[in-house]
């Protein structure tokens, strides 16, 4: 498909392929699906949940492995943010349960 090929300099622009998005050195996760994996965090861990915290976070850890498995050529520094997300989630909601 020509009119979807096209050939670029990453030192000067960066580009997207297979849900990274590619720059100069370095491979990201590109932005739609980083906002995927952010709504599917916050999709298992609502603020209310009846599950127990074993079975939330064995969803987690289903879905945030799979994601780390396909994304691990990628900087380690964007998982950081991720790590950080899912703990204060899982904390919020331990606070929520514990109020209750």
């Amino acid at each position: 498909h020509p009119e979807k090929t096209r050939v670029v300099d990453s030192r000067e622009t960066s580009f997207d392929f297979l849900g990274y998005s590619f720059r100069w050195k370095d491979r990201f996760p590109r932005a739609k699906s980083r906002r995927k994996m952010v709504d599917r965090i916050r999709e298992l861990t609502p603020r209310k949940s009846g599950q127990s915290m074993t079975q939330t976070i064995a969803e987690i850890n289903a879905v945030t492995i799979g994601w780390f498995t396909y994304f691990r050529h990628s900087n380690w520094n964007v998982f950081d943010a991720y790590d950080g997300m899912i703990r204060r989630r899982l904390r919020r909601q331990l606070l929520k349960r514990d109020r209750t």
